[in-house]
């Protein structure tokens, strides 16, 4: 299966202590492991499940993704 790949789009400069918008779209296959194949059997369960932010190695945001998730989502 292929990996899932991200975009991301920050600004290119911030100032200590301001906020800043970033923006992140994940490409991937998504199966929920509720639909099945040509011949009826159940097709796995593949989803992206986990978001994680970090800056300098300390995580800034993080965020549990289920099957509700749309297969290309874009975090804000």
């Amino acid at each position: 299966m292929a990996e899932p790949r991200m975009r991301v789009k920050s600004p290119k400069e911030a100032k200590r202590g301001s906020l800043i918008e970033i923006m992140t779209l994940i490409s991937h296959r998504m199966d929920t492991g509720l639909r099945k194949d040509q011949k009826g059997k159940v097709i796995p369960r593949y989803i992206v499940n986990k978001f994680i932010c970090r800056y300098n190695g300390e995580t800034i945001f993080s965020m549990d993704l289920h099957e509700a998730i749309s297969a290309n989502p874009l975090i804000q």
